[in-house]
């Protein structure tokens, strides 16, 4: 919940939108368990470089409707940084 705690707006991104309450759907919950299994193979290959970049090219083109912007990158960093 974090990124929404930074950029509330951030939601209007994802299809859990609508849900009433964030933190007890289950669409969202889903979405955090694949999160967090993406962000641990992403770890996982920080001393592969090659890898690494392979990885992260793979999950931006599955599904080019992500839409994600260059200024939606700091958000997400200090969100994941203020997890840690």
């Amino acid at each position: 919940l974090k990124i929404f705690e930074i950029a509330p707006g951030a939601v209007e991104l994802f299809a859990f939108q609508n849900d009433e309450t964030l933190g007890e759907s289950a669409s969202f919950k889903t979405h955090g368990k694949l999160l967090m299994t993406t962000v641990g193979q992403a770890v996982g290959l920080l001393r592969d470089g090659a890898a690494l970049a392979a990885f992260l090219t793979s999950i931006a083109a599955k599904d080019p409707g992500f839409n994600l912007l260059p200024e939606h990158f700091p958000v997400v960093g200090q969100a994941l940084i203020s997890t840690l």
